[in-house]
């Protein structure tokens, strides 16, 4: 017999965890908080004011990286393209091309 692996086995060797609480968290490049684990416990903390009734944000993504290299980043490994915030102003003011890195403070 074959001792390779198959694609869903490799697939399976990189899940952490289910954390069904955070899994109701979405995505944006401009987050007000961040996940960090310690172990197996997904801590989610809040890197930026959040008002009462405003939604809670991570970026799946190194939020860092360029509005080409995240837009395609999230849409290649998580099969959506991002319409938040600073997508929008950057897609309009790079036309959705330029390279250049912006700041990702949320003021």
């Amino acid at each position: 017999g074959s001792s390779s692996s198959s694609p869903s086995s490799a697939c399976y060797s990189r899940i952490l965890g289910l954390y069904p609480l955070a899994d109701m968290i979405n995505h944006s490049c401009q987050p007000n908080a961040v996940r960090i684990f310690s172990g197996e416990l997904m801590i989610v903390h809040a890197c930026a004011d959040i008002a009462k009734g405003e939604e809670i944000v991570y970026s799946y993504i190194p939020p860092i990286q360029s509005y080409p290299v995240r837009q395609s980043l999230i849409r290649n490994k998580f099969h959506f393209t991002c319409h938040c915030q600073r997508c929008r102003v950057e897609g309009k003011t790079t036309g959705g091309g330029d390279d250049t890195t912006t700041n990702c403070s949320s003021s």
